[in-house]
């Protein structure tokens, strides 16, 4: 029968996986893992001795893990062995099971050969039938003809998949069950299962658990007494932490952390080294478009609301919106593509800088729209969009060895008591859609609505 072939193993090599440490670290690092292992290690490794000798919970899941791939093992390895020395197709003929002329119907030396070498029962199914096996039967013989009912089982089988249960039953007896389905060619015609009772991994599992419960709160209860004051002292360290890392969140890009955390020799001290390095690289992004180097959208409104709440107590607070739009920008990019289009906006992000510098901030808006915040009222305001108008129109952009300008449109409002960042920014908006109406290359204000 070729035990050869049959005790054969197949081992599967697996290859060592090196993480080199980045020679970069600080020497910081390290340095808490080291001082929780002098304070948890030794607790730890007892409860963990203990765990591993009194867990049968875990031991018993640890088994039928490795029953599963026992028996997913086995069942292949029967597949196998049945193609390779029973070769051809599985029918029946008058209540008789062949693999092709060959009647298997009382051949027990396939099944029980495997039983032999791995200690799994073998079942040999046509459809869902019983056809050999080495269960005994209720009575005597063998456990054949019997049909498995399981639904679940006909469904994975009849796709083509494998199945494994851990709730089947077989002569009354519970059991941990793998088919596998078996072809002839293409077309899924019965399986083969290996299967293993449950009272073969019988554990008193209630008995374990509870000593494991009490094992387990009285090591816990001294692995806290032991660690809860050596945490109690990193917890304010690492809330300033946070705390910072908050700051950045909520754009207060200013705050710090304080020397005596940034000068601890661990983790901890890594850990703020990083949140600064990291807060000071936010500040620039999160208030800076990339592009034009202005105020972005949400550093704008940020900025925005805080005028809004100085106007809000200041009778004499002189505060004026607008909303610019670079005219055709579209047509810009289009004709002309997006590498030109960007100098656009950076040289008139750079106009609308240098004409606000001591007046007011220009924010990029949005796409070729910019909001224009200026500490004057309406009037004073005016004089410099008109000057920021002009200048804009009076660049030349080079293309090719053509030359194109480009205009804006400007929508200006002045601040109301009471006003929103939205309800203000959207009475510019509306003003700058009336110069878009009416032409375009102009700046409408307010009371020109």
């Amino acid at each position: 029968m070729g035990n050869g072939r049959l005790n054969a193993r197949v081992e599967t090599a697996i290859p060592e996986i090196k993480v080199e440490e980045s020679t970069d670290r600080k020497k910081k690092r390290g340095g808490l893992l080291f001082s929780l292992a002098l304070v948890m290690l030794v607790p730890l490794t007892v409860l963990g001795i203990i765990l591993v000798y009194e867990d049968g919970a875990s031991v018993r899941k640890a088994m039928e893990f490795e029953v599963q791939a026992r028996l997913q093992a086995t069942a292949r390895d029967a597949g196998d062995i049945l193609s390779l020395y029973y070769p051809g197709d599985i029918k029946e003929k008058s209540g008789q099971y062949y693999i092709g002329d060959l009647n298997i119907t009382d051949d027990e030396e396939l099944v029980d050969h495997i039983k032999q070498n791995t200690g799994a029962d073998i079942t040999i199914y046509y459809g869902m039938t019983s056809i050999a096996s080495t269960i005994e039967g209720e009575e005597y013989g063998r456990w054949l003809g019997e049909e498995v009912k399981d639904t679940n089982l006909k469904a994975a089988i009849e796709m083509g998949n494998e199945y494994y249960t851990e709730n089947a039953k077989v002569q009354g007896e519970e059991v941990y069950i793998y088919y596998v389905p078996i072809r002839n060619g293409d077309r899924i015609v019965g399986m083969i299962s290996a299967s293993l009772p449950k009272n073969s991994l019988n554990v008193t599992e209630n008995t374990l658990r509870s000593k494991i419960v009490i094992i387990f709160v009285v090591a816990l209860l001294v692995i806290l007494t032991l660690a809860t004051f050596y945490v109690n002292t990193i917890v304010k360290d690492i809330r300033t932490i946070t705390d910072y890392i908050g700051d950045v969140a909520d754009s207060a890009l200013d705050q710090k952390i304080s020397d005596k955390v940034l000068n601890r020799k661990d983790e901890i001290g890594e850990m703020a080294d990083y949140a600064m390095s990291i807060g000071s690289a936010m500040k620039e992004l999160i208030f800076n478009d990339p592009l034009t180097q202005i105020y972005n959208r949400r550093a704008g409104r940020l900025e925005l609301q805080k005028r809004i709440d100085k106007a809000d107590y200041s009778e004499r607070r002189k505060l004026t919106l607008a909303l610019a739009d670079i005219d055709y920008f579209k047509k810009v990019n289009d004709t002309y593509g997006h590498d030109m289009g960007d100098e656009v906006l950076i040289r008139v992000s750079g106009i609308l800088r240098e004409k606000l510098e001591k007046n007011g901030y220009p924010v990029r808006w949005g796409g070729e729209e910019f909001l224009l915040v200026i500490d004057k009222d309406i009037e004073e305001a005016m004089t410099i969009l008109e000057e920021i108008a002009d200048e804009i129109k009076s660049q030349v952009f080079d293309y090719e060895g053509g030359v194109f300008s480009v205009s804006i449109t400007i929508g200006v409002t002045t601040f109301r008591k009471g006003d929103k960042v939205d309800a203000f920014v959207k009475r510019a908006d509306d003003l700058l859609y009336i110069g878009k109406e009416g032409g375009r290359d102009r700046i409408v204000k307010e009371e020109e609505k």
